[in-house]
């Protein structure tokens, strides 16, 4: 199979579509000619989502998930290292907190 992704004026997914590669450069020339815009081949290997950003030579990243990170490449990184074990991030605290599992069931 092969994975197309077609771009906005700011390299941001719009869609992703799927098509069969025996022939990928006819499958291109289908979506030009039928879908207009402009698309980009991804990869399993580096996948798109809708909302995600194309960096030319680089490949595709995810959207910003806190206001806080930072890109790297094509990685958003927290602007502390998480700990080892359950934490996630607090943007509130600009820090990582453990994560309390509560058993419901009285366990």
């Amino acid at each position: 199979m092969a994975y197309w992704t077609q771009l906005d004026d700011d390299n941001k997914v719009l869609q992703v579509t799927i098509g069969d590669d025996n022939q990928a450069d006819q499958g291109y020339l289908w979506l030009i000619g039928n879908l207009g815009g402009r698309w980009v081949e991804t990869t399993i290997d580096n996948f798109a989502g809708i909302g995600w950003t194309y960096v030319e030579g680089l490949g595709f990243h995810a959207p910003q998930p806190f206001e806080s990170w930072t890109l790297n490449g094509l990685t958003w990184e927290a602007p502390k290292q998480k700990p080892d074990g359950d934490f996630y991030w607090d943007e509130a605290q600009l820090n990582w907190v453990l994560c309390d599992i509560v058993p419901t069931n009285g366990d």
